[in-house]
Parts: C-alpha cells; sequence; structure tokens
C-alpha cells in the first residue's frame, strides 16, 4: 500500500495552526470565489506542510486512477501544483472526520486521534460515512492512503 504521512498536517488542523477549510470549502462556505480561494492557499501552503514526505510518484499514480488526470497533463504540474492538489484532497477527508462540528454530536465526541478517535472513525469509515483513507501507523504517525 502507497500512504502519505500526513501527520504535520492533521495535527496543525487539530491545534488550530491550520484549517482544512483553507485548502477544501464551498461557495456556501467562502462565496463564489471559493476555488481560487482555497488553490491559491494550498499552492501557498502545500510544500511546507508535507516537508519532506509527499511523494510526487505516488500522488501521479493517485490522480490517474481517479480517471480525473492522465500521464501528460500530470507531467505538467509543478511539483508545488502537485502538492497543493494532494493537499485539497487530504483537506476534504479531514473535514468529513471532524465529529464535534456534526449536527448530532455531543458531549462525548472523543477528541481527534485518540484511540476511542480512531475508533469512531474506523467504524464510520466501514459504513461509508467518512473516505477511509487515513491510518494509524504502527510508529504512532498518521498516513493517508493514496492507494484504492
Amino acid at each position: 500500500m502507497r500512504e502519505i504521512n500526513v501527520t504535520n498536517i492533521v495535527q496543525a488542523f487539530i491545534d488550530g495552526r491550520d484549517s482544512p477549510m483553507c485548502y477544501s470549502a464551498s461557495r456556501v462556505e467562502l462565496g463564489q470565489n471559493a476555488g481560487e480561494i482555497t488553490w491559491a492557499n494550498a499552492r501557498s501552503s502545500a510544500l511546507a506542510l508535507f516537508g519532506e514526505s509527499f511523494d510526487r510518484e505516488a500522488f501521479d499514480s493517485f490522480c490517474e486512477r481517479t480517471g480525473g488526470w492522465d500521464a501528460d497533463e500530470l507531467a505538467t504540474y509543478s511539483d508545488r501544483d502537485s502538492a497543493a492538489l494532494m493537499l485539497q484532497f487530504i483537506a476534504g477527508d479531514w473535514r468529513e472526520c471532524q465529529f464535534d462540528e456534526y449536527a448530532d454530536a455531543d458531549d462525548d465526541t472523543p477528541e481527534a486521534l485518540t484511540p476511542e478517535w480512531w475508533e469512531m472513525y474506523n467504524e464510520r469509515a466501514r459504513e461509508g460515512q467518512v473516505s477511509s483513507r487515513f491510518f494509524l501507523g504502527s510508529d504512532s504517525r498518521v498516513y493517508y492512503a493514496i492507494d484504492d
């Protein structure tokens, strides 16, 4: 399985140093220019957030499998643009996992990345309610699976 270490990204989202909404949001949330805003934000931040963990080859493979891009188109993307697009995928999937913001959330919603949170996440992923791409590695880092 191919994966990208997203620990730094997710931790920045959790501790408030960054927000996934900066990179993935709707026009309802950010207005008519939401796409331009989130793309500009992602382009300016992605490489720094990924650090050494961005795997361009894995990204290209992931995008080709989605059917949205072919190898020729991806070859025209800079590393900066590729990392920005990957960040947008990750941010959108992370936003689904902010269980404390769900309408039916209660005071018992577990804190992100605790064992209870992972249990809730995995249960909802099995049920198809959230992306199943995040997982906790044996090294206690958070990864994003990019193989289907």
